[in-house]
């Protein structure tokens, strides 16, 4: 950079000095109009430069920023953050909701892009680095400021999850015809059932920790005969001890049917569900043989006969 004369310092000096002068006897209406002619202008130039003189114009300036930074005592750095604080409150207490959730998104947005593009020793010297500044912020503060600290801690939390509770009794009403996949309803008390570990003494039946006493068999009043073992090869073919047991799995369906019709079928049709049972054997095999031809008719021919002697 060329040396300025001293003529040229002189000069600069005192238009500075000048342009102080003014800006201290100008009304605030003049502050805002010299302010927002400044910001179109501002705005003109940085639509103009390109990516490399964005890019030299972004150096420079966090070169100078770092200097004056570095050259500034403790007070000056408290002062000019205390300042900074000041600032930043009188835009945020200005702007609308729709304003605030804007910038909260193109910060999102920014601090989203940056934190994709860095590598992973990136990462870790950035979360160390916040580490230590947190570490001598905590270091700095008074036991008052810690206590207003942890007390503002105390009621973000407490706004976060009051909000989290409203946006699930909100939709918890008909909550399964309305899911929505931006409430996190794991950490729901009223969805939190936890695990089937509570047994009846007078049924032995499981039950979750919340449910009501006596609801499985009324303290004992319902006594439901134990379950029977199943019969032979059907036993055999649900324990995988049967040749067919494969194929019996595979194929084994069944629906449970409300409507009972005639017990012969009508005039030129073939019987069908409860009315097989009113035909000859052979019969029953030929016709459920081929209502399902992909079972084996060796394996229809044992179930029907288990069904019979049941």
């Amino acid at each position: 950079m060329p040396k300025r004369s001293r003529y040229q310092l002189s000069r600069n000096s005192t238009q500075a000095r000048a342009s102080k002068i003014r800006r201290n006897e100008e009304s605030s209406s003049e502050t805002e109009n010299r302010l927002s002619i400044h910001r179109q202008y501002v705005a003109q130039s940085r639509a103009r430069e390109s990516s490399t003189e964005r890019s030299q114009r972004l150096a420079e300036q966090n070169m100078r920023t770092a200097q004056i930074r570095a050259r500034e005592s403790s007070l000056q750095r408290s002062q000019r953050l205390a300042e900074q604080n000041v600032r930043t409150s009188r835009v945020r207490e200005r702007e609308s909701s729709l304003e605030r959730l804007q910038r909260i998104a193109q910060q999102n947005l920014r601090t989203s892009q940056v934190r994709a593009q860095e590598s992973s020793n990136q990462r870790l010297q950035r979360v160390e680095e916040q580490n230590i500044r947190n570490i001598q912020s905590r270091n700095r503060e008074s036991s008052s400021e810690r206590f207003q600290r942890l007390q503002d801690n105390r009621e973000r939390q407490k706004t976060l999850r009051a909000r989290s509770r409203n946006q699930a009794s909100a939709h918890s009403k008909r909550s399964a015809f309305r899911y929505d996949p931006q409430i996190d309803y794991a950490h729901q008390s009223s969805i939190q059932i936890g695990d089937m570990n509570k047994i009846c003494p007078k049924c032995s039946a499981k039950k979750w920790v919340d449910e009501t006493n006596g609801m499985c068999c009324a303290s004992g009043k319902v006594s439901l005969p134990s379950i029977q073992e199943p019969p032979q090869p059907i036993k055999n073919l649900l324990k995988n001890n049967h040749s067919l047991s494969r194929h019996f799995i595979t194929n084994i369906q069944g629906q449970v049917y409300h409507l009972i019709g005639s017990l012969l079928p009508p005039p030129g049709q073939n019987p069908q569900y409860l009315q097989v049972y009113f035909i000859s054997e052979a019969d029953q095999l030929s016709l459920r043989s081929n209502i399902a031809p992909t079972l084996k008719i060796n394996l229809i021919n044992e179930l029907q006969t288990t069904i019979r002697q049941s």
